[in-house]
């Protein structure tokens, strides 16, 4: 198992992969529901919690997480509103997490929905790092 500082690939490798899953499963019009990726010895893994709103999936979500002591990796995703580009934007968010590293990342990708007849969700600019030094998760 490689450390963050050993090899940051894995982890943004990560990053983007739960970056491209919360463009393939967002909707045009509906939130985005908190998911998680985990990558341990037994591979890749997605986490989903089911709960009435969409703050307490995110916190639901973030414990699966914590409970998972296989994880060498984690990233946290959800849908939310950033001011990253100078205006008030929809935007995913996704919590970066490797074991045993003094903190995690939040990476921030604003969207916005674009087409007449069949909606889609576009990045707008590159992602952004909004915080370095997160607490870690696990």
């Amino acid at each position: 198992m490689s450390s963050h500082a050993d090899d940051p690939n894995e982890l943004h490798a990560l990053a983007a992969a739960a970056m491209d899953h919360a463009f393939r499963s967002i909707q045009p019009r509906g939130p985005l529901m908190p998911f998680a990726l985990t990558e341990g010895s037994s591979g890749r893994r997605l986490v989903r919690a089911v709960a009435d709103r969409i703050e307490e999936m995110l916190a639901a979500t973030r414990w699966l997480v914590q409970e998972s002591p296989e994880s060498a990796r984690a990233v946290v995703a959800w849908d939310g509103f950033s001011n990253h580009t100078g205006r008030r934007m929809d935007a995913i968010f996704v919590e970066a997490y490797e074991s045993g590293a003094t903190g995690g990342i939040l990476i921030v990708q604003p969207y916005e929905s674009r087409g007449m007849l069949k909606k889609r969700n576009e990045p707008v600019g590159e992602p952004g790092v909004l915080e370095r030094g997160r607490p870690p998760l696990f």
